[in-house]
């Protein structure tokens, strides 16, 4: 009996030291909570002195800060992730900020729709290529509103694409006349009406002397539908080019009384089940996603024909249309520039560098106009994010080698100083399967190492928009001690993400620096500078290769992404020397390539070499091949041929096999 109470008091102490452990650990681990719970701002302790202290002993990987809030001060999932890569190449140090949508069908797919039964209709959700199963969540878009701006001077009815016309119904003359440029554009202008959906909103602006409405802006309802392509049919050439009475005109339009009622306040008017699913501090705004397709074949030749002054009167336009609809503070207006081949495009291309984020397209006569001319729209129904804000400040005297970080997307107009302590970039829209990416290049105060040592060197705060048009605000800080101290201590995935934007941004340079000597009439020049920069980039890569240990990370590097750069550079080379090619031809072809380089979008077809393009979105891929099959009823209607869209169909099946390799490493989370 005493042997056994002597037991029972050994095992009740060995519980009570096991319960002490418990607890002591769980103390520990709700300090720990407290403390996190604090840092971000949603209540917690503070850290105790020695607590914070080893916390900058050991930052965070991805940052020793990070805020993610929403406008109504809740912690959600990400719609946008935020990373950043620390390298040190070449005894420069720098930091590469990563933007990444959260991918449609991780999280929801897109619906225009008045109800979640509504029937379907195409291009009202962003399509799932992948295989596995996925439960679509229906999440509502504020209104799309789209203004074709057409050019209809006389020299739109010259042929566009000869060899695209039927051979079985057309003969002669007719056959070699080819279809005209008009008569393309009408095309497409078809194929966009059957493509909206009941609660978008479309207009058609023609300009040649003076700008006419054909069809004024309104919801394309099946009615709507049936007036717009009558209207459409009826358009006839004529006149010169007025290209800024056409924009001035289209960017009236959103402002009329009998579409402006459509906003946010109004949005029960449009949809009850919409107006549901807004947030509440948006139901008190009018905001739209508003935009302008601009097409054009030659230089402006009326009214504003200057860069500068047609950019000041579309800004003076713009805000004087947000403050008559009160729309809200960062209401834009995208406008996406689209030239044929036959002129120099300088003008075309300011405009839609300016008031949009995707590339300048350039289309040749051997692409599909049609379908190239969807692209904008296709992105900007896929869209999964929009005005993009990006503010990086750097701490403790590091400067910002201004001259070798990212141009590309800069907030401001400023005159270009060496260095800086802050930059601000501004997206207007980031669409489903595309990244962004900021490189910038730090230099560092001297005796770096003693006086930097635990401290903060940057500070990075990313703001945007969602679908529901709920604003969010990321906040990261980045860590003198997470810049490598030397090479040898490079990460190796810091290392490949730094070098494949640095040759990124090193080939648009480059190509734009050829389109410059091109203006100049110097073939000789610029393909002589994108040779010097191919070998520039073979030696960069050799030098990279120092801090990869394995040939695939290489492999990774080189044949999957400058390989492709050094291809298209290459073929760029080529067509500068080949006076068959008209040189405003190739300013415009380099241009193309230089915008989709620096935006990280993919371009009209044609521009890039052939199996050699960069940038992939497969769900735009597959949009544009299921428009393909309506194109076909259109081509058939009206006599025309379809070898060019079967032509674009294996192309699109190729470039999909070619980066289906690279896609395993785009999805890295580094």
């Amino acid at each position: 009996m005493e042997r056994r109470t002597n037991s029972m008091r050994s095992i009740a102490g060995s519980l009570r030291g096991s319960i002490r452990d418990i607890r002591s650990k769980s103390l520990r681990r709700a300090s720990s909570l407290s403390a996190a719970l604090h840092k971000l701002g949603l209540g917690g302790k503070e850290p105790k002195a020695k607590e914070k202290m080893e916390d900058q002993k050991r930052p965070s990987r991805n940052g020793g800060t990070e805020k993610f809030q929403n406008s109504q001060n809740h912690v959600e999932e990400h719609p946008l992730e935020v990373n950043y890569y620390c390298a040190k190449i070449r005894d420069q140090a720098s930091v590469v900020i990563q933007l990444r949508p959260q991918d449609a069908p991780k999280r929801f797919a897109f619906n225009n729709f008045s109800s979640p039964t509504a029937s379907s209709s195409f291009g009202n959700y962003v399509s799932n290529s992948s295989s596995s199963p996925r439960v679509d969540v229906v999440i509502p878009r504020v209104p799309l509103r789209i203004v074709c701006v057409v050019d209809v001077s006389h020299s739109m009815a010259e042929p566009y694409g000869a060899a695209r016309m039927a051979s079985g119904t057309c003969t002669g003359d007719d056959e070699e006349a080819g279809v005209s440029k008009l008569e393309q554009v009408k095309l497409f202008m078809q194929l966009l009406i059957r493509s909206m959906s009941q609660e978008e909103f479309l207009a058609i602006v023609t300009f040649g002397t003076n700008s006419t409405v054909v069809v004024p802006l309104k919801k394309m309802t099946q009615e709507a539908k049936d007036e717009a392509y009558r209207a459409v049919n009826e358009i006839e050439v004529g006149g010169v080019t007025n290209m800024s009475s056409g924009i001035l005109t289209a960017i009236d339009l959103f402002s009329t009384d009998s579409v402006k009622r459509f906003g946010i306040r109004r949005l029960s008017a449009v949809s009850p089940y919409l107006s549901s699913h807004y947030s509440s501090d948006s139901k008190n705004r009018r905001y739209f996603d508003d935009n302008i397709v601009l097409f054009t074949d030659g230089m402006a030749n009326e009214g504003l024909i200057e860069s500068s002054s047609m950019i000041e009167a579309i800004r003076r336009k713009i805000n004087l249309l947000k403050d008559d609809c009160h729309y809200e503070k960062d209401y834009h207006v995208k406008i996406s520039a689209m030239g044929t081949a036959g002129f120099l495009p300088e003008m075309l291309f300011d405009v839609g560098q300016t008031f949009s984020s995707d590339p300048y397209y350039f289309l040749e006569d051997g692409a599909s106009l049609e379908l190239n001319l969807m692209r904008p729209i296709l992105l900007r129904k896929s869209s999964l994010v929009t005005n993009v804000k990006v503010n990086i400040t750097t701490l403790n005297g590091v400067l910002l080698n201004n001259y070798s970080s990212s141009r590309e997307f800069e907030a401001h107009d400023d005159d270009l100083v060496a260095d800086s302590t802050t930059k601000r970039y501004h997206v207007h829209d980031i669409a489903c399967d595309m990244q962004k990416h900021f490189c910038c290049v730090l230099r560092l105060p001297h005796k770096h190492k003693k006086q930097l040592k635990g401290k903060e060197i940057m500070r990075i705060e990313v703001q945007f928009t969602d679908a529901k048009m709920t604003k969010h605000s990321v906040e990261k800080t980045v860590f003198y001690d997470e810049i490598p101290k030397k090479e040898a201590n490079n990460v190796e995935q810091d290392v490949l993400m730094t070098a494949r934007q640095c040759c990124r941004l090193q080939a648009q340079t480059a190509i734009t620096v050829a389109a410059k000597y091109m203006k100049k009439l110097n073939r000789a020049a610029a393909r002589s500078h994108l040779e010097d920069t191919m070998n520039e980039m073979r030696a960069y890569c050799e030098y990279v290769a120092n801090f990869l240990t394995g040939e695939e990370n290489y492999h990774d590097l080189m044949e999957n992404y400058v390989e492709v750069l050094i291809a298209n550079l290459e073929f760029c080379s080529k067509f500068l020397v080949d006076y068959m090619v008209r040189w405003d031809d190739a300013w415009g072809r380099l241009m193309a390539l230089a915008s989709s380089l620096g935006r990280e979008v993919p371009t009209a077809t044609g521009v890039y070499k052939e199996d050699a393009e960069l940038f992939s979105a497969p769900k735009m891929q597959d949009k544009l091949t299921d428009l393909c099959a309506r194109l076909r009823d259109i081509y058939a209607s009206h006599g025309l041929c379809t070898d060019m869209l079967d032509q674009h169909i294996k192309m699109v099946k190729e470039l999909e096999a070619k980066l289906a390799e690279q896609q395993s490493y785009d999805e890295i989370d580094m």
